[in-house]
């Protein structure tokens, strides 16, 4: 299923740490993915639904969502017209700004909560701000205030030791076969239970990997062809179609859309 997303802002807040981004879904929803950040949002029209591992959550314009980073989440429009926002938080400023909800939400399957109506607005006002850097500051700070108390005991989920390799050389010219004979596990095994834990093969995961990392490039200015070159994509057209997967926009657009 091609992803069906519209981006129509995107700023970078507080050095690199935060982006606010907000966008449209489709009825078609956005296929697995992930992103190397924390995500935090807001559903400001519609209803969405999304699965995590195998748990289903629904969101609606009363509620926050909160995905912790690389895992991997398939999205659906729950009603015809759906607008979210979102901050992608990095962790160590989460850390610093958001504690008592890191807290809470890792090693525990929280991804939603309803949210009294002030603390709402005054995430939503966020994006509204155009990336004030002490309005992203003070909606976190309000967040995480509500978040404490409320600390979830339980251990994080432990990374796949193939997924620590892929994590390692991203940004190398992999040799995926033999990434994947690089474990404790037999190749197929490893695959295997990579597709069963994370949620994606190997191969799919990489090339998410290598998007992610391709937007910071592109805010650096850098083109289409660098980027495609430095992360080891085939050529700009691979790389088009697998960045385009995973944001639901080109690159050269959402480069614009970040220029603004």
């Amino acid at each position: 299923m091609q992803s069906d997303k519209q981006i129509e802002q995107w700023n970078a807040v507080h050095g690199a740490d935060i982006e606010l981004v907000r966008a449209s879904m489709g009825v078609c929803g956005l296929d697995g993915h992930f992103h190397d950040r924390w995500s935090i949002g807001l559903i400001v029209r519609g209803v969405c639904r999304f699965n995590s591992g195998e748990r289903q959550y629904r969101v609606t314009p009363a509620d926050i969502f909160i995905i912790p980073p690389y895992e991997v989440h398939r999205c659906g429009a729950a009603s015809d017209d759906v607008m979210y926002q979102v901050m992608y938080v990095a962790d160590a400023a989460l850390a610093a700004l958001a504690p008592h909800l890191k807290c809470c939400v890792e090693g525990s399957h929280l991804r939603t909560k309803s949210l009294p109506e002030p603390v709402i607005a005054l995430l939503r006002a966020v994006t509204a701000a155009d990336g004030d850097v002490s309005a992203v500051r003070a909606s976190l700070h309000r967040l995480d205030a509500f978040f404490r108390g409320a600390e979830t005991a339980g251990q994080a989920r432990s990374a796949h030791p193939l997924q620590e390799v892929l994590h390692r050389g991203w940004d190398l010219a992999i040799d995926l076969g033999a990434a994947e004979c690089a474990t404790v596990y037999s190749r197929w095994h490893g695959i295997r239970t990579f597709q069963r834990q994370i949620g994606l093969s190997p191969r799919l995961y990489l090339r998410q990997l290598r998007a992610l990392k391709a937007r910071y490039l592109l805010q650096q200015g850098k083109s289409l062809a660098e980027v495609a070159h430095a992360l080891h994509f085939a050529d700009q057209a691979h790389f088009s179609r697998v960045f385009k997967s995973v944001f639901g926009v080109s690159p050269g657009k959402l480069q614009r859309v970040m220029r603004r």
